[in-house]
């Protein structure tokens, strides 16, 4: 039967449509491929493997103690060990400036709030600027009023925790650091420090290392507080032949000296290794009354 001319009109419309259906679902996908490309893809689950270190820099000191004649030797261990993160204590504006001019180019700085002497505490969190960036920090006080500097339960000082959430570029793996320093003087006050960071780790649930000098040592509540809470001590879990291996000296030849200062982590922490104390000096003294601690330490990030 022969085609009438309606009938072909009628034909090249519908492949007018079906050519015109195709091209609008193509026109489509293209662009939900362009927008899925262009929507950032949140950070793989895995694990990060982070240097850490914590060190009790001294304020004061006189002649070859003096920070002036200790900062170079402090500025060439912290160059020769390179770890990722560190937690400073007794951070006067002197070691701001002093660590900020020699280290600027290699490390931030974060929760940085200097010392004020005989009131304040300080403290810094340093990261490396190739690998990581800041992206939260702030800081609290361990005292019964936590947004401002206080004293309580008989401290000597307002004292401080420092916090940042760090990023790694490479990955947009994020994980927390916190700084703590308490009190030497009143032992009711180094254990609702440690309450109060608990708690303030616990609020949060992201992978977590706990840096600081706690003027106690493991025998003491602060640490069995946060043990007990679910906070693993580096020191533990590297399975080293380190028992007793002290952190304070004081400047003191002899015997007892203490391990009064912590590389910690929340469940998050999967092992640590390469556990150390640093026992540099410059012109034949330590480089502070504390040594310097570092591990490596293994996070899970989920």
């Amino acid at each position: 039967m022969k085609q009438r001319p309606v009938d072909k009109i009628n034909v090249q419309n519908r492949n007018r449509q079906k050519t015109a259906w195709w091209k609008a679902l193509a026109v489509c996908l293209l662009v939900c491929a362009l927008l899925a490309a262009s929507v950032p893809t949140a950070a793989a689950a895995g694990t990060l493997t982070v240097k850490a270190m914590t060190f009790n820099l001294l304020f004061t000191g006189w002649w070859a103690r003096s920070p002036l004649a200790r900062a170079p030797g402090i500025v060439d261990m912290i160059r020769r060990e390179s770890p990722d993160i560190i937690g400073t204590q007794e951070t006067i504006e002197f070691w701001r400036i002093a660590l900020g001019v020699s280290l600027w180019d290699e490390y931030g700085f974060a929760a940085n709030i200097g010392k004020w002497f005989g009131f304040i505490d300080g403290s810094t969190i340093m990261y490396k600027r190739s690998r990581f960036e800041c992206i939260e920090q702030g800081v609290f006080w361990l005292a019964e009023v936590e947004w401002m500097p206080w004293i309580s339960w008989g401290a000597k000082d307002a004292r401080i925790a420092g916090w940042a959430v760090l990023k790694e570029k490479s990955t947009g793996k994020t994980f927390r650091v916190i700084n703590a320093h308490m009190d030497w003087k009143s032992a009711k006050a180094r254990e609702e420090s440690a309450k109060i960071l608990l708690r303030r780790i616990k609020e949060r649930d992201i992978p977590t290392i706990l840096l600081g000098d706690f003027n106690s040592d493991p025998s003491a509540a602060p640490h069995k507080l946060l043990v007990n809470g679910g906070i693993k001590d580096a020191y533990s879990l590297t399975g080293a032949k380190v028992a007793r291996e002290p952190t304070f000296h004081d400047y003191q030849t002899k015997n007892p000296w203490l391990r009064i200062d912590y590389i910690m982590g929340n469940k998050y922490l999967l092992k640590a290794t390469n556990y150390k104390t640093i026992k540099d000096k410059v012109n034949g003294e330590y480089l502070s009354d504390h040594f310097p601690i570092e591990a490596t330490l293994t996070l899970s990030i989920p």
